[in-house]
This record gives C-alpha cells, structure tokens and sequence, in this order.
C-alpha cells in the first residue's frame, strides 16, 4: 500500500487548530479571564473552527484507504469495529467519569444521559447532541460514520458508485441543515447534516482502489486524482452549507 505522509501533516494542523479554536474561546467561560489574545485573532479564530471538518476529511479518506484491502476478507468487519470503538471509546468514557464528578448534583434523567453518551447515540437527539463531555459533539458525527465504513466499503466499488453516494449525501447533509434550522447550533453539529463531508472523501479510496484499478496504486496517477477531487468537494460543503 502506497504510503500517504501528507495525511499526517494534514491531521496535525487541524488538531493544532482546533486547540487553538478553544483556547481562543476560554475567556468567555472563565471570570476574569485569564488568557487574552490580540484583536487580530477575532479573524482568524472563526476559520480555525473549519478544523473539525477538516479532521472529518481527513478521517474518512485515511480509514476508508486503509481498510479498502481487508475487504473480502473473512471476519474483517469485528475487527475493525473493536479497534475502532476501542481506539476513541476508553478516553471518552474516562472524560465521562470525569464530568460526573464535576457535577455535585447530577442533572434529570442522569442515567438515561449516561447510556447515550456511552453508546455514542446522542449525536442522534436533539438538546443532548452536545455530549455531557465538552466539546465531545464531534465523537457523535464520528462514530456513526466509522460504523458505516464497512457497508461503503462494500457498496461503493465503481466511480459511478461514489459519485452516486456523494450526489445522495449533499442532499442529505443539505435536507438537515434546512429542517434544523431552527436549531443553529444541531443543524451545524447533526451526524446527518455532517454526512456529506465524510462521504466526498470516504468515497475516494474506494473508487482508487476497486477491483481491476490496483494498477494506479503503484503509479501513483490514481491516488491525487481521487484525492484533489474528494478535497475539492469537500471545501465546497465547508464554505457553502
């Protein structure tokens, strides 16, 4: 498999962005602040919010390339599901434990709270996409999609196949963000509002590496063709939904 070094460099800048992002925000939650930033950053903080989707991109694209190869394998899927869960599960549920102890009195319907956020279905229900862990929202777009990797992996072998499913999930993405637009802030964080943006880069690796196309892996025409193409659509959903 042809090794990919830009996808690191591209994950780190929008982990270092979105440290940023919320650094940024910090005086407004703390009184007094006590952390000031130069006037300057109140234009350049708001861009580095695009560095959640950014790592969405970035996620779909690596993930899908990577485990395009187990595909007809036996028992793949329950592997790749446990490292998954595994490798973000352990940390959020730790930060769960922490939150609890944050709060001396624990809200309404605590333990119901509990059970959706353990099982990353909150993403899914409106007033409660949030997570009781901060900032964790965007556990909630990413692990349903994880889960969905094996069914793309499967279904989406052609061009025409990852073209199809792109068109299908803008109008989704963009079907949501219309119907919750009376909730800025879960029709900006939805698991379905968000959908397209993995799609147009989780379909990508598929495309490259369907069956009777493994010849474009090793002459290295296939992989930035895909990649420009999924970025491309991409950085059109960021800007215009």
């Amino acid at each position: 498999m042809q090794r990919l070094p830009g996808i690191h460099g591209l994950r780190a800048v929008a982990a270092i962005g979105i440290v940023f992002f919320h650094v940024a925000y910090l005086p407004a939650f703390t009184k007094p602040a006590f952390i000031t930033l130069p006037p300057i950053f109140d234009h350049i903080v708001p861009i580095l919010g695009n560095c959640v989707p950014l790592f969405f991109v970035i996620s779909a694209f690596s993930l899908t390339y990577v485990q395009d190869k187990s595909v007809g394998r036996d028992s793949w899927i329950g592997p790749y599901l446990i490292k998954r869960i595994f490798r973000i599960g352990p940390l959020f549920w730790a930060m769960m434990v922490a939150y609890w102890f944050l709060w001396w009195w624990p809200p309404r319907h605590f333990i119901e709270l509990l059970i959706v956020n353990a099982t990353f279905a909150f993403n899914f229900i409106p007033s409660l996409h949030e997570s009781i862990v901060a900032a964790g929202w965007s556990v909630g777009v990413e692990m349903p999609f994880y889960l969905a990797i094996p069914f793309i992996l499967g279904r989406v072998r052609r061009t025409r196949d990852a073209v199809l499913f792109v068109l299908a999930t803008l109008i989704i993405s963009f079907a949501s963000r219309l119907w919750f637009a009376g909730d800025p802030s879960y029709a900006h964080m939805a698991f379905t509002s968000n959908i397209a943006i993995f799609a147009s880069c989780g379909a990508a690796p598929s495309d490259c590496c369907a069956p009777g196309r493994q010849r474009h892996l090793h002459d290295g025409l296939r992989i930035p063709q895909c990649n420009g193409l999924a970025s491309a659509v991409s950085a059109f959903i960021c800007c215009t939904l």
